[in-house]
């Protein structure tokens, strides 16, 4: 007989009793609890010892609620109180239909914590002296949950997720490992503590505490819910996590049929590194990676800021626009790596001199903006200065090989007037342009009445007007006849490409912007928009009676390493035969970049491509450069032939340049050729193409070749 089935027959008077204990003690997969009217515990089987990890020896001569004190004011305790005062048959029984759920609280295994869910049937007992003892039996619904809940413990043992669970009370009932470290609290020391003394719960977002209440949950309608939340550890370290809380929901079959919560469920999942993810997103889309400092569109937003809130030209902001002097020479001597390093160093040097209320912002390439706050125009000047000078007396080295630098700085001040961040950063940017053109590390500040500021934003025009023609092609290609005019000459004409802005329905020639675009460097866009929009015009077209087709190339795009694998793509996919392409270079640019330029016509030259040296004369001081070039025509400057006939000079001029080309074995054009008298006089000398009004006007490329 076991040790507490002894201790039974002692306790219990009347053998009937101690009969059906022992017959209860049989069952295997069922706890069994006999109370006497007391509510003392008469017989406690192993079963319950294994469920709730307390022995029954630890339970003699106790109360059932002092045992189980997280069932006091509970169903169980209404039940007990039932079976024992009222004499009903069954009090609780096991009914598939509505089986009781309460929850057992265990001590022994954490492993068991969680296994809240056991049908329980609640059943009085008569003794043959009246005497009345209860019934409580306790079994896993369907004989299978305890598995199950093994099962699941298992796995919050591992999940990365805090899971804490507390009784009605809101005392800690389990918590995972998870939990441990978002608590700062083990688990043998968390359980049986308040929720609320090991850890401060906030709300996110207006940072209020947040009280979790067990029956705040089902209460409110809800079964579950989430909250963003920051707890705080018991080493007071935040953590952001996302809160679920779940109610463990217990039907009370009281006379109401009121249920009740008999526990909570929390789950935290640590944001942290979603918020850290977030933050470092937020960082890249609003800062330069190399240098760490705000990029353009953060800079261009606190710009509109400041001029949204300027209300006066007294205490005014004032931008200040950088541009490093020796950046491209830097660069191109030793490459990116090198580039980068001075970039960096600039942007220390630059935040070091700073105020806390200044914005320091790289705009591009080696462009910085400073927005300084509260700093009227002769404090930014005196700033600028400074800056200036820290620059200058700061050597970049590398590779034992130093470079001085220097910076030039355009200030624009924002006043009342001004209305938008774009406008500001324009005048900034022209008033350090300015600034450069003045021979580089000045000052220059922007004024609406200044006379080379109104020459740039004119510049300015042209090139924001060109890029937005490039892309809804508001530029038009044009077409004029060169044509052989030497009467028993067998040559074909060529035709000549020529470039129109379309402005208003008005062509703007190239003269009115060419320089504009020079200055920006956007010639060689120009070029590669010309070349395949003519391309496009001759493919599958029949050019038997040209001889070629001129398309203009600029020097700029000597240096563009990618311009002659470009042509040739354009070429091979056109299908059209290299030798029909002549392209025609000015002898300036020829002349000043003259390496460029021989190593650009000679590599298209060996595809077959044709070079015309243009506007020859114009720049004219030796032929030695000749030589280099392999130019198949000369085109003589416009301006020798409308005045060849002005004077003995001008016409020898003319003669030596034409007898020049052919010495190099080149065919000349004239240019310019407005009256028949010239094409006469032309013919005579022995020039051997001409082109101009007398000859033909432009005409549109298309209208050409839809003929």
């Amino acid at each position: 007989m076991s040790e507490h089935l002894k201790q039974l027959n002692i306790a219990v008077k009347h053998p009937a009793i101690a009969d059906f204990a022992k017959e209860i003690s049989e069952l295997g997969d069922t706890g069994a609890i006999i109370l006497d009217s007391t509510l003392q515990i008469v017989f406690w089987n192993n079963r319950i010892a294994a469920l709730t990890g307390i022995p029954h020896a630890s339970t003699t001569n106790k109360k059932l609620f002092q045992v189980l004190q997280h069932f006091t004011n509970s169903a169980l305790e209404v039940s007990v109180n039932k079976a024992l005062k009222q004499m009903l048959a069954s009090v609780i029984a096991d009914s598939p239909e509505q089986p009781l759920v309460l929850p057992v609280k265990p001590l022994r295994s954490p492993a068991h914590a969680i296994s809240l869910s056991h049908s329980i049937s609640v059943k009085p007992i008569t003794s043959f002296d009246a005497d009345i003892y209860c019934l409580i039996q306790v079994k896993t619904v369907d004989g299978q949950l305890e598995p199950a809940f093994n099962y699941a413990t298992a796995a919050l043992e591992v999940i990365s997720d805090a899971v804490i669970v507390i009784d009605s009370n809101n005392m800690i009932q389990y918590t995972n490992p998870a939990a441990e470290q978002m608590t700062a609290w083990c688990q043998s020391n968390a359980q049986g503590k308040s929720l609320h003394s090991i850890l401060k719960i906030y709300n996110e977002k207006n940072h209020e505490p947040i009280l979790i209440s067990c029956n705040e949950v089902g209460n409110s309608g809800a079964s579950t819910r989430r909250l963003a939340v920051t707890v705080v550890r018991k080493d007071h370290v935040s953590i952001p996590a996302e809160l679920t809380l779940s109610a463990i929901t217990t039907p009370d079959n009281d006379e109401q049929g009121i249920g009740a919560n008999s526990g909570l469920i929390l789950v935290l999942r640590s944001q942290f590194e979603k918020k850290e993810y977030d933050r470092k997103l937020e960082w890249q889309s609003t800062h330069d990676p190399l240098t760490g400092l705000l990029n353009r569109s953060a800079f261009e937003k606190r710009l509109q800021h400041f001029i949204d809130i300027s209300s006066n030209d007294i205490n005014q902001p004032c931008l200040l626009y950088l541009d490093l002097d020796q950046f491209k020479v830097i660069n191109d001597s030793h490459g990116h790596t090198a580039g980068d390093e001075l970039l960096q160093q600039v942007a220390d040097l630059l935040q070091s001199r700073l105020r806390n209320q200044d914005i320091l912002a790289r705009l591009g390439g080696d462009e910085f903006g400073i927005l300084l706050d509260n700093c009227p125009v002769a404090m930014a000047y005196k700033f600028a200065e400074e800056i200036g000078i820290s620059i200058h007396n700061t050597d970049f080295t590398w590779h034992d090989k130093i470079h001085n630098l220097t910076v030039s700085v355009g200030i624009a001040p924002i006043t009342r007037n001004t209305r938008s961040y774009v406008a500001l950063l324009s005048y900034a940017d022209t008033a350090c342009y300015i600034a450069k053109d003045a021979g580089r590390n000045c000052i220059h500040i922007h004024e609406f009445t200044n006379s080379a500021l109104i020459k740039r934003r004119n510049e300015m025009q042209w090139i924001y007007q060109l890029q937005s023609a490039m892309s809804h092609n508001n530029l038009l290609l044009l077409g004029q006849k060169i044509i052989p005019i030497n009467q028993v000459s067998t040559l074909k004409p060529h035709l000549e490409v020529l470039l129109r802005l379309v402005d208003n329905e008005t062509l703007v020639s190239p003269s009115e912007f060419i320089l504009a675009a020079e200055k920006f460097n956007l010639m060689p866009k120009i070029d590669r928009w010309v070349f395949k929009n003519t391309l496009d015009i001759l493919r599958n077209k029949d050019l038997s009676a040209w001889d070629a087709i001129n398309i203009n190339f600029s020097g700029q795009s000597f240096s563009d390493s990618s311009i002659v694998k470009f042509i040739t793509d354009e070429i091979m996919e056109s299908g059209l035969n290299p030798a029909k392409i002549c392209f025609e270079i000015t002898e300036t640019a020829a002349i000043n970049d003259l390496e460029s330029a021989a190593k650009f016509m000679h590599k298209l030259k060996s595809m077959g491509c044709q070079f015309a040296l243009d506007d020859f004369g114009s720049g004219l001081s030796s032929f030695s450069y000749l030589k280099k070039l392999p130019f198949d025509f000369l085109k003589i400057d416009g301006e020798y032939i409308q005045k060849m006939n002005e004077n003995r000079v001008n016409y020898a001029m003319l003669e030596t340049i034409n007898q020049i080309g052919h010495v190099f074995g080149a065919k000349t054009v004239a240019e310019y050729v407005e009256s028949e008298e010239l094409l006469e006089q032309l013919r005579k000398m022995g020039v051997d193409y001409a082109q101009g009004y007398a000859i033909t006007k432009p005409t549109p490329l298309k209208e050409i070749f839809s003929k």
